[in-house]
């Protein structure tokens, strides 16, 4: 047997591969067997072990080799040397024991394999360790042993490792505790851990004494032997303890309780524990062993991250060394090893979302230097800054009023240069932007009497209108490029086959750049959801993790309700980029536009709380209005962000593509849009009235321009006149404004609309606030009306400057603003008889509806209008012959002569239209809108036995000189032998008359009369098919 070989298994059956390996499985046993042909053996089982657990004799086999591996390990003697034969199948079956699926077949046997991990941990190298923890953890995560006495001895046991460790890394470097403020001693200060000695090796071959970590930083090589460490002085191993410990808190947490409780000061000395500065300087210093040492305490740290809020009172105790290692780590950790940082900043964050953050106040400001809280390492400033930024951003948010001013200052400093920085995630900008907006309350309370508060916060001011800035012109261009991309893709889909794939290309193209914002804005959502080591490999164990994971997405929800300022190097941070940025012009072309409507909405929010808590922040002298300098920033501040709104324009149909809102639409706007315009009002209309009036009185113009552009934005004027701090100063400077280009709206109909919707605006407020608006609108009222008449008569388009003077009386005309009433009084002889010869000249009827409507509606009281009373009575007749609206409007003008005017004085200007007005009355009682019919008869009523005299008149005949009826229709029945005939004259003479009356004005018909386009239009048609066809048949005869 000694010299036999181990067969090959390449062409068995599954049968005969289970029959082969249970005899290999005996030969591990067998003393006579030599050692290569037991590692061949194992190997083969190694190979084989798919098809193994695949067959059916996989239980029986179980059985038999499990004994077999277990008896052969327990009593082997552990090696150290790799090359060693006997520690490679030791190696092997140890890997063979992790593979075997944890299932009902392994049951039988996991309690024995236990037993023999926990007895290999205290004995066994350091590769064949980590294979045993791997196994424990695996076997108590599926079958969840009773507490044994073996798991109290192995926490004994791995306190025992944790309380050597400064005398074991001894061995390698020689470590000193940090500071309180996470620094290390000078070197004149000594080292405080007794026994320290400089870096050096064991030799090789001493197993007791081995290094701490494997490979060339942990042993040595004597040829080609290389030495394995120990595991209980392995930081390797280290690194992999606080996991089990955890496991075992999960599982036994009562029993367990009081032991794990042991761990915190072990720990709490552990993560202080750094190689002292000559140490670092040594020529011989191993960085592979430092970086197993710094992931054994970033890995312990995270042990206490999981523990803390269950031992929050004992950690309290320890906080100062807590407070030093974690800063100590940030700083001291290899800038070269980006996962380890990562872990690093994970536990902090489960740390710092306890009440323990407030430990950290005192040395915030080493946070807020990015090279300990980021570090120098490319890789890290690529995939940790969106994490390390929230982390921080959370501490900030928690502890901001416990913060002085340097350290908000400094905060403002930092997160300010992060919302401009397009190589973060927007989800990192935008949380940026609102931790600058919840530290405006704190810096304007703890700012001083030299106006250092309000400094800071005009330049975060500053910061947001740079935002805007970016935003208006770098990404909206952007977005609207896309949109009519997508909308030529769209017209363009039934050209050519060339057409169709060079269309599907660019939309492909498009697609994937869109893929790249969305993947890139998740980062930070991924990044800092990602569990520690400790709590994914625990994940599926028990509560306990999800405890923690809790935690810190609540902490990470919070942070997005931060906010911040700038500092004076803003400038420089816009156009300074370091190398590691250079594809931030590609990235911010990526901006998608939930990202941009998310943005803006944080901006405008921000702009408001800057902007009050500058207003009221302590200066010398109190509270003072804003700076010219300042004055300009809010100017800038209003040109941006009006274009930066544009992004609600973007509209999405309902397959979900984007496409643009048209600059007029009236459609019915989002409800976000709308609360976003009169925040971004509300940011103006708390200035104190000097500062408004020079924004507003240079930027007018401007703003005029973008409510042409995007309809929306009408909101803001409608705002500041509807505020009563803002209302009359916006009013006066817009009517200046829109008196300047009154000619315009009789010649340009794109504009003419936007300002008589403008100019109803500021008649609207005069009603609002009657006392201020009206001392504003009579400086202006003898030029608005009489202008308008003047314009009227020359301008291609006279139709707008009556809808302007409608406007006009019907907003004041409401019986209580005597001072524009006493204005008007002189204007009224020349308005009403201007009014009077229009409306009885030849004009299309929708004017002459206006007319009438303009002479019952004079802005005047009726005492006033007596001297005037028969040049209404026309107007009146016509009105109670039009449309609804001029019948009710009638009405009430008839009605409200008849009850405060004497009969007699009355009757006599009533005299020359007596029978039309009262026809007209007697005719609006069948009215099929029942509350004009209740008016006109309530009306007549009140007229009393007046109301029959003109039942007196006689009946209007109309005399036709003809002696016949000229042409006719003549339609047969079959019921009449006689045809019946019908003349076509009156026919012909009212199609002819339909089309002798001008066509309406198109641009302003739709929107301004009730008469129905469309309808007009067919009537004209069909007129004239009459008349062509009377005509063809006359040349026939």
């Amino acid at each position: 047997m000694a010299s036999s070989t181990t067969p090959q298994l390449q062409h068995s059956t599954p049968e005969g591969i289970i029959k082969k390996c249970t005899t290999y499985a005996n030969l591990l046993t067998e003393a006579a067997i030599a050692d290569e042909n037991k590692l061949k053996a194992a190997q083969e089982i190694s190979e084989n072990f798919e098809t193994i657990v695949q067959s059916s004799s996989y239980p029986a086999f179980l059985e038999h080799a499990i004994p077999k591996f277990l008896l052969f390990l327990r009593e082997g003697e552990p090696q150290f040397v790799a090359e060693s034969t006997v520690q490679q199948i030791r190696k092997l079956l140890l890997e063979i024991l992790h593979r075997i699926p944890t299932n009902e077949h392994l049951r039988a046997h996991f309690k024995s394999i236990l037993s023999l991990m926990f007895h290999l941990l205290e004995i066994e190298n350091e590769e064949n360790v980590l294979v045993c923890l791997r196994i424990i953890i695996e076997l108590h995560k599926q079958f969840r042993p009773p507490l044994q006495a073996e798991i109290q001895h192995f926490l004994q046991y791995v306190k025992t490792i944790y309380k050597e460790l400064p005398v074991n890394v001894k061995q390698h470097f020689e470590v000193v505790s940090i500071s309180a403020t996470g620094f290390l001693p000078t070197e004149s200060q000594g080292n405080n851990l007794p026994g320290a000695s400089s870096q050096g090796n064991t030799p090789v071959g001493t197993p007791a004494a081995s290094p701490m970590s494997s490979g060339d930083g942990g042993g040595g090589k004597t040829g080609q032997q290389t030495t394995i460490p120990k595991a209980i002085s392995s930081l390797k191993v280290l690194a992999e303890l606080p996991i089990i410990v955890v496991l075992m808190y999960q599982l036994y947490k009562q029993n367990v309780y009081t032991v794990v409780a042991d761990f915190i000061p072990l720990v709490m000395n552990t993560i202080v524990l750094q190689p002292s500065l000559n140490a670092r300087k040594s020529p011989t210093f191993n960085k592979e062993v430092y970086v197993d040492f710094v992931a054994a305490q970033i890995k312990t740290l995270s042990f206490l991250a999981y523990i803390i809020r269950i031992y929050q009172e004992m950690v309290n105790t320890y906080s100062q060394n807590m407070v030093g290692g974690l800063l100590g780590l940030l700083r001291y950790c290899p800038q070269e090893v980006a996962h380890l940082r990562k872990e690093l900043l994970i536990a902090a964050r489960h740390i710092l979302a306890t009440d323990l953050r407030n430990r950290f106040v005192p040395h915030i400001d080493q946070l807020f230097d990015e090279e300990v809280l980021i570090g120098t390492g490319w890789t890290t400033k690529e995939s940790l800054r969106p994490l390390a930024y929230s982390t921080l951003a959370d501490l900030v948010h928690h502890v901001r009023t416990h913060l002085p001013l340097p350290h908000l200052s400094l905060a403002v400093s930092m997160f300010s240069k992060n919302v401009h920085d397009d190589s973060l995630p927007v989800s990192i900008q935008t949380m940026s932007c609102k931790l600058l907006l919840n530290l405006v309350e704190c810096i304007r309370q703890k700012s001083d009497e030299q106006g250092s508060g309000r400094e800071i916060l005009m330049r975060m001011l500053e910061v947001f209108v740079r935002k805007f800035q970016s935003i208006a012109k770098h990404h909206i261009p952007a977005i609207f490029k896309k949109c009519q991309q997508a909308a030529d893709n769209s017209s363009s889909s039934s050209a050519s086959a060339s057409s169709t794939n060079s269309t599907t290309a660019q939309a492909n193209t498009t697609t994937t750049t869109t893929t790249t914002s969305t993947t890139l804005s998740s980062t930070t959502s991924t990044t800092t959801s990602t569990m520690s080591s400790v709590g994914a490999s625990l994940s599926t164990v028990g509560n306990g993790t999800s405890t923690t994971g809790g935690g810190l997405s609540t902490a990470g929800s919070t942070s997005s309700s931060s906010s911040e300022t700038t500092t004076q190097s803003d400038q420089d941070t816009t156009t300074k980029k370091p190398l590691l940025h250079t594809s931030s012009a590609a990235i911010s072309n990526t901006f998608s536009v939930p990202d941009c409507r998310s943005m803006v909405k944080t901006l405008v929010c921000g702009v408001k709380t800057i902007t009050w808590g500058a207003g009221s922040c302590k200066v010398p002298g109190g509270n003072k209005p804003f700076l010219p300098l300042e004055t300009q920033l809010f100017t800038r501040l209003l040109k941006y962000a009006l274009q930066a709104l544009d992004i609600y324009q973007v509209s999405v149909t309902a397959n979900g593509q984007y496409f643009l809102r048209p600059p007029s639409s009236q459609q019915v706007r989002m409800k976000e849009e709308k609360e976003i315009l009169e925040h971004f009002a509300g940011v103006f209309t708390m200035m104190n009235t000097s500062t408004f009036k020079e924004v507003f009185s240079s930027s007018i113009e401007y703003l005029v321009e973008r409510i042409h552009t995007n309809y929306a934005l009408q909101i803001i004027p409608n705002s500041f006149l509807a505020n009563p701090n803002t209302s009359a100063t916006f009013a006066t400077i817009l009517v200046k404004f829109l008196l300047e280009r009154l000619d315009e709206m009789g010649t340009n109909m794109d504009r003419s609309n936007l300002y008589l919707k403008l100019f109803k605006l500021v008649f609207g407020s005069v009603s609002l606030f009657a006392s201020e608006n009206e001392q504003m609108l009579k400086p202006h009222l003898h030029e608005i009306v009489n202008r308008s008449m003047d314009l009227a008569c020359t301008s291609k388009e006279p139709y707008n400057y009556f809808l302007l003077l409608r406007a006009l009386f019907r907003s004041i005309g409401g019986g209580s603003h005597d001072l524009l009433y006493q204005e008007f009084l002189p204007l009224l002889p020349n308005l009403l008889q201007g009014l009077n010869n229009l409306q009885s000249g030849v004009h299309r009827q929708y004017m002459k509806d206006l007319f009438v409507e303009l002479c019952l509606t004079v802005p005047v009281r009726l005492s006033s209008l007596l001297p005037y009373l028969p040049m209404l009575m026309d107007p009146l007749v016509s009105a109670l012959n039009g449309s609804q609206t001029l019948v009710s409007q009638g009405l009430r003008t008839l009605e409200l002569c008849v009850d405060n005017l004497q009969p007699d004085f009355l009757y006599d200007h009533i005299q020359p239209v007596r029978a039309e007005l009262f026809q007209a009355l007697w005719k609006t009682l069948r009215n099929p809108n029942d509350n004009i019919a209740h008016v006109a008869f309530r009306v007549l009523g009140k007229f009393g036995g007046g109301n029959r005299r003109m039942l007196k008149e006689p009946q209007k005949l109309t005399f036709n000189e003809a002696d016949t009826l000229g042409p006719c229709l003549a339609i047969y029945y079959p019921e009449s032998v006689n045809p019946v005939t019908v003349s076509v004259g009156p026919v012909i003479e009212r199609a002819l008359a339909f089309l002798k009356t001008l066509p309406p004005n198109v641009s302003v018909l739709p929107q301004q009369s009730s008469i129905n386009l469309d309808h007009t239009i067919f009537y004209r048609k069909q007129a004239w098919i009459v008349i062509k066809s009377y005509l063809v048949r006359k040349n026939l005869e």
